[in-house]
């Protein structure tokens, strides 16, 4: 029987990470950076990887994790997919589809969704 969770809070500067037993009782607490840079790419696996260091550190088992909650700045659909996270350079970006439409020729200030392309 698994004994153990993990919470993560993402935020824009850095990822708040807690150890947790499966009653709620926390074991540990600490953060690492939250790297936007590349469209906020390394920012997930960097996640992993602290967790992973955390297991290993405290002689956790993969078996020994019931699983890993995580919080992002943004809003979550039924699928569990994030669409957009300005801060950490995920999904729609506000400036660019502005700059994109009004570069268009249209003299409208409605702004259009578009990914990020980085």
């Amino acid at each position: 029987m698994a004994n153990y969770v993990f919470g993560i809070d993402v935020g824009g500067t850095s990822v708040k990470c807690g150890l947790f037993q499966t009653d709620g009782t926390l074991l540990e607490k600490w953060e690492i950076p939250t790297r936007t840079e590349n469209g906020g790419s390394e920012i997930l696996p960097d996640i992993a990887k602290s967790v992973k260091a955390k297991m290993a550190e405290k002689g956790i088992a993969a078996d020994d994790v019931a699983g890993v909650g995580i919080d992002v700045p943004g809003p979550v659909n039924d699928k569990g997919e994030l669409s957009i996270a300005v801060n950490l350079n995920w999904g729609y970006n506000r400036k660019r589809a502005f700059r994109r439409t009004r570069r268009n020729g249209s003299k409208s200030s409605k702004r259009r969704k578009c990914s990020s392309s980085r």
